[in-house]
């Protein structure tokens, strides 16, 4: 018997020697760093070949094309003119409103009128930018909805390659912890149902969320190494292309050209989708191959995110899962 298996390890040598040297040079790459392109390439190739799905008709995108600063003459948009939309959008009842327009100043006419919107719109979710250097605000929220505590952040996280792979559920400034535009409406939508996070008592920073666990990215998951995984990132299972969400312009909502019960009880996001003021991103449907690569706008990352939380905690919808 011994006999027969010295001869079977003599056989099986190459095997025996070859692939621990594969395997620590495949880990020795991976390392390095030089699986990272091809490794994020492949999910992005998941993404773009995997079957399309449906519209998640719980987001309404209301966009400032480019028609819409054709009629209002300037950019930003009156503080009339926000007024009036937040006002059409809040009179159909939505769950929560996402206003991923930056507001730290006064744009006249219609301050006083817009500073009355706000302070009386409560399920309304205005947005900051964070220094990502030193944590201080980079741009500031708006004043009166900072004071009601209605402020997310709108950051975003671009790899090397200039794609957006991941989002932000929340980050810190001055040691403060904020949620993400996308995390604070999220959460309350699903308040409305009753269902709240509870942090796992194993580990503060993973949390079951209905029927999801999130859990944030490390600097070594999935095909990263050393990534900058500060703050609490995830991974961004991305409903689908530019233009996978119901979408209507602000000249449709104020010219009341949009069915009644559209916004109901659903989450509105206004944001700038005009090609001319530039807030797009490129994503992994942003092919680099024969055509000009598709960017995505800002707004529409924001919903992708805010899917992303939705399916996952209502429908147990597979989160990008990772190995460190």
């Amino acid at each position: 018997m011994w006999q027969n298996f010295k001869q079977l390890l003599w056989q099986w040598r190459g095997v025996w020697i070859t692939a621990p040297s594969v395997t620590a040079m495949v880990i020795a790459l991976r390392l390095s760093g030089w699986l990272q392109p091809w490794e994020q390439a492949s999910l992005d190739q998941y993404f773009r070949w995997r079957l399309p799905e449906p519209t998640d008709d719980r987001i309404v995108i209301v966009g400032i094309d480019e028609l819409d600063l054709k009629k209002a003459k300037k950019w930003p948009i009156s503080d009339s003119q926000l007024a009036q939309l937040l006002n059409k959008i809040q009179a159909q009842q939505p769950r929560a409103i996402g206003l991923d327009i930056y507001r730290d100043l006064p744009v006249e006419p219609g301050h006083a009128e817009l500073l009355k919107v706000l302070q009386n719109t409560p399920n309304l979710i205005g947005i900051e930018l964070i220094n990502e250097e030193d944590n201080s605000a980079a741009v500031a929220p708006p004043p009166v909805l900072e004071q009601l505590g209605q402020i997310g952040v709108n950051n975003v996280m671009e790899d090397g390659d200039g794609k957006l792979r991941r989002g932000y559920l929340s980050m810190t400034k001055n040691d403060q912890l904020l949620p993400s535009l996308s995390m604070f409406l999220a959460g309350l939508y699903l308040e409305e149902q009753g269902i709240f996070p509870e942090p796992m008592e194993t580990d503060p920073q993973v949390f079951q969320w209905g029927k999801a666990v999130f859990r944030p990215l490390k600097s070594n998951d999935g095909g990263y190494v050393n990534v900058d995984s500060g703050d609490y990132q995830i991974l961004l299972n991305y409903r689908g292309p530019a233009g996978s969400f119901t979408t209507v312009s602000m000249s449709e909502v104020l010219e009341e050209k949009i069915p009644a019960e559209l916004m109901r009880d659903r989450i509105v996001l206004i944001g700038a989708t005009a090609p001319s003021l530039n807030d797009f991103l490129y994503t992994p449907y942003s092919s680099t191959h024969i055509t000009t690569p598709e960017r995505t706008a800002g707004v529409e990352i924001h919903a992708n995110i805010i899917s992303h939380i939705l399916a996952a905690v209502l429908e147990g919808r597979p989160t990008i899962k990772t190995w460190s």
